[in-house]
C-alpha cells in the first residue's frame, strides 16, 4: 500500500498521462518509469516483495487517465485544446 501511495501522488504521472492520451508523446511516463524503478529497488530492500504488486493500481491509474484523455480529445475543439497543451507545458515545466 506504502509503494502505490508513494508512485501514484505526484504531478508527472497525471500530466504524463494526460499528455500521452492526447499527444501520444510518451516521454514523461518513460521518465517516471526510470524513477519509479530505481525508487522500487529501493523500497523492496525496506518493504519486502509487496513492492511488486504495487504495479498493478499503478497501471490500472494511469491508463484510465489515458484512455480518458484519449477519448475526450476527440470533444474538444482544436482551438480549445491548442490553448490546453500550451498550459499543460508550461506547467509541466515547473
Amino acid at each position: 500500500m506504502t509503494a502505490s501511495l508513494i508512485f501514484v501522488i505526484g504531478s508527472m504521472g497525471i500530466i504524463g498521462s494526460i499528455e500521452s492520451g492526447v499527444s501520444g508523446n510518451h516521454a514523461t511516463l518513460y521518465t517516471k518509469a526510470v524513477m519509479d524503478g530505481f525508487l522500487s529497488i529501493m523500497l523492496t530492500a525496506s518493504l519486502g516483495v509487496g513492492v511488486l504488486f504495487s504495479a498493478v493500481p499503478i497501471f490500472c491509474y494511469q491508463g484510465a487517465i489515458v484512455l480518458a484523455a484519449s477519448v475526450l480529445v476527440r470533444l474538444i475543439p482544436s482551438e480549445l485544446m491548442t490553448e490546453l497543451m500550451g498550459k499543460l507545458v508550461r506547467l509541466a515545466a515547473l
